[in-house]
Parts: structure tokens; C-alpha cells; sequence
């Protein structure tokens, strides 16, 4: 999300959805520890981030991100062989949208996304189907248009 975005937001917004940020990373971490659903849990930390941006095209788009969501994270869970996104890498992400570092938190979703567009890149079981809806989110991800950071 750009700069000059971040300032238009209304007063106190921000405030309330790092507060959601947070518990939606809480609620990772207590999948983690078998105490709740991993793939919505997982679903849910990246739609309170889209949401948190405050951008109306984003929001519109909200089905298709959480449906594009839902098939690559169990697809790449698949792959890598894990039943659990990692609670760490996405801590990586919250911290700096919490503490307002665009920069840094641009840096830590590209990271998180760019290991699972390889993840499917690289396995024979994927790429066609799947292939756009990944794109599509991670084409708006690196715009900066889901990232709710600033003053």
C-alpha cells in the first residue's frame, strides 16, 4: 500500500486492525500448538492482512483471494510435506506491518509467497490451474496494495 494511501485511512484504523493482525497470528500459533485449524487459521492471517489494507478493489476481491488461498496453501503443504504453514515465517510477516516498516514487510510476504510460487514451480504435480490464481495474488501483494503499514 502506498504511502500516500496510508495517510487518506481513517483515524484510528490501523490502530484497530494491527489488533486484528495480531489475534489472526495468535490464532496461527495456536494451530501450531494443535489447538485449532491450520488452513483456516492460515486463510484467515492473510485476509485480515488484505482487509487491514483498507483498499476497497482489494476487499472486492476477498472470495477470490480466500478461494486462491484455500487451493494453494493445501497444495503447497502437499509439496513441501507439511500439515502446518510456519507460525515463524508468518511472525515475520506481522512483525514489521505491526511496527509500520513497509519495506521490511513487503520483503517478508514476497519472501513467504516467492517460496510457494517455487514450491509449485518445482513439483510435478502443479502449475496450470493454479498457476493464475498464485499470480494473481502475489501480483497485487508485490503492488504494495495489501500492505497496511504507516503512521
Amino acid at each position: 500500500m502506498s504511502r500516500k494511501l496510508t495517510r487518506s485511512l481513517p483515524k484510528g484504523h490501523l490502530k484497530s486492525k494491527k489488533a486484528d493482525i495480531l489475534a489472526a497470528l495468535e490464532r496461527k500459533r495456536q494451530a501450531e500448538l494443535g489447538n485449532d485449524d491450520a488452513l483456516e487459521s492460515d486463510i484467515e492471517f492473510h485476509t485480515t492482512i488484505s482487509l487491514a489494507s483498507g483498499n476497497r478493489f482489494f476487499i472486492q476481491l476477498r472470495d477470490f483471494i480466500e478461494t486462491a488461498l484455500r487451493v494453494s496453501i493445501t497444495l503447497t503443504n502437499r509439496i513441501k510435506n507439511v500439515h502446518l504453514p510456519s507460525f515463524a515465517d508468518h511472525k515475520r510477516v506481522c512483525d514489521p506491518i505491526i511496527s509500520g516498516n513497509q519495506d521490511s514487510a513487503r520483503t517478508a510476504i514476497k519472501a513467504l509467497l516467492n517460496e510457494a510460487i517455487d514450491s509449485i514451480d518445482s513439483s510435478p504435480l502443479t502449475r496450470a490451474p493454479l498457476e493464475y490464481c498464485i499470480d494473481c495474488v502475489h501480483i497485487l501483494i508485490l503492488q504494495g496494495l495489501i500492505l497496511p503499514c504507516g503512521q
